[in-house]
């Protein structure tokens, strides 16, 4: 009967032991997995603000620019001055 107690506490100290190792691998591979997905988010919002920026500037320079040639096309001078300086270059 004394041996059967023993197996008894044997087996239940075991089994607590696991479920407590199970625990702890359980939190471990949680937190590694919350690390990774921060560091995945950081750098996909990284990721899409320089995409945003880039974005932006392409759009100001388009801009710029279509302002630029309207402003030429509109004034005469303008443009003479504008291909004066264009065949200047060649």
């Amino acid at each position: 009967m004394e041996n059967l107690e023993s197996e008894k506490s044997k087996i239940i100290k075991n089994a607590e032991n696991e479920a407590q190792s199970f625990l702890n691998k359980t939190e471990e591979e949680s937190k590694a997995y919350l690390e990774r997905m921060e560091r995945d988010a950081e750098s996909k919002i990284q990721h899409e603000k320089e995409t945003l920026q880039n974005k932006l500037t392409e759009d100001l320079v388009t801009e710029v620019i279509n302002k630029a040639k309207a402003k030429i096309s509109s004034d005469s001078e303008l443009n003479k001055k504008a291909t004066n300086k264009l065949i200047s270059q060649i």
